[in-house]
């Protein structure tokens, strides 16, 4: 009884954040979610249609544990409201990794502001407040965080199925094939120079197990309806030229700092996914990275980015570009902490200047959130293109 007070005394500030954390983002991801997006789009009418039943998962596998949890949702209520809230769950249980991983690159609250930006961003309320399988580009996010934690703990056997179990999840998802097959790769050269040993031969046994079990039914659908491996690899029916697959990569920047392509389904018009702030704070946050350009982080970010925009350039479809908002705003969060200690070092024994950069900082922060928020709940589904759009599919 003692340990247990002992420990409510010392853990109810974080769990007591932690629980304000969760009602925020239940709040976000929602809020009105029956009439913001005010109507069912044709994405999510084809997504509904592609999960009635297990035999229509089974023939074509892509996105299965997606489509699987759309389908049980829909059995506990047929909505459009339950169906969004699978969506709205992904995009919760991504914040909380992305929140762990940004804590190992960067300070606590820098880490916060970080996860608030992100989860305030219209990106990210689109896909996480429409029943449409893109929030599993997300699954990229979840494999670097289990990656990431399996490099350094790769001796305990629940690492190891941990990290078999994200792999066999993300193996549904379009695209995270190539990621999986780099990451391997670079783990295997790591590997032969550090000469690291495999798991006990009970842990192999179930790790073999779990993959073996868990990649069936994708391997069943291949079998069944062999046409779906372009979708699944992310390539197109016809290469781009090379003109063509030059102006696709050079859409992806120019889309997330400047002018982004018209979608009225993802995004208000042409603007750019960060604002004013959230670019700035990406630029510091990149030479923050170049100043440690020794850390392997580095190597990290640069083969996310240009794999992420590679395969977005290949497949023609800008939106594939959702799978690195996560790792753009990762490098945002870089910039925070740096500025935020850069203003430390400057003064160092004056606690009135430290609190000063402190609340400047929360106040950027807070107006960013508040623009990207209003541009989601506020503009966009009032926009008569947006409404257009979206009474075309109904």
């Amino acid at each position: 009884m003692k340990r247990l007070w002992n420990y409510v005394v010392t853990m109810w500030q974080p769990l007591g954040l932690f629980i304000v954390g969760c009602l925020l983002v239940s709040g976000l991801f929602a809020y009105r979610l029956h009439i913001t997006p005010p109507f069912e789009s044709s994405i999510e009418v084809s997504s509904h249609q592609s999960n009635l039943g297990v035999s229509k998962i089974l023939k074509n596998p892509i996105n299965a544990p997606y489509k699987t949890a759309e389908l049980i949702a829909s059995k506990l209520h047929d909505s459009i409201v339950t169906r969004r809230l699978v969506s709205g769950l992904i995009a919760g249980l991504c914040l909380l990794l992305f929140y762990a991983l940004a804590r190992r690159f960067t300070n606590r609250y820098a880490a916060f502001l970080g996860a608030c930006m992100l989860a305030t961003s219209s990106s990210l309320l689109h896909a996480g407040r429409l029943a449409d399988p893109g929030i599993t580009f997300l699954a990229l996010l979840a494999l670097v965080v289990i990656g990431y934690q399996f490099r350094f703990h790769n001796e305990r056997p629940r690492s190891w199925i941990f990290m078999t179990l994200a792999v066999t999840l993300a193996l549904y998802t379009p695209g995270m094939l190539w990621f999986i097959i780099a990451g391997v790769t670079t783990q295997y050269v790591r590997k032969l120079k550090k000469q690291q040993k495999l798991p006990d031969k009970k842990t192999l046994g179930i790790c073999v197990a779990i993959f073996i079990i868990g990649i069936s039914p994708l391997i069943y659908g291949f079998i069944q309806q062999p046409s779906i491996w372009r979708d699944y690899l992310l390539l197109p029916a016809s290469f781009p030229s090379i003109t063509k697959l030059v102006l696709n990569v050079l859409a992806v920047p120019y889309g997330i700092f400047i002018n982004a392509p018209t979608n009225p389904l993802y995004r208000l018009g042409h603007q750019p996914l960060l604002d004013i702030f959230a670019s700035a704070m990406f630029i510091v946050g990149i030479l923050a990275l170049l100043k440690r350009f020794k850390l392997d982080r580095l190597i990290l970010f640069i083969g996310v980015f240009l794999l992420g925009i590679l395969l977005t350039a290949v497949s023609g479809n800008y939106e594939n570009s959702f799978m690195i908002v996560p790792f753009i705003y990762l490098i945002i969060a870089i910039g925070i902490g740096y500025m935020l200690q850069e203003w430390k070092s400057v003064f160092p024994h004056n606690p009135l200047a430290r609190w000063l950069s402190v609340v400047i900082m929360t106040l950027a922060v807070l107006v960013s959130c508040n623009f990207q928020a209003r541009r989601y709940f506020v503009a966009w589904p009032n926009n008569p293109t947006t409404k257009a759009a979206l009474q075309s599919a109904n």
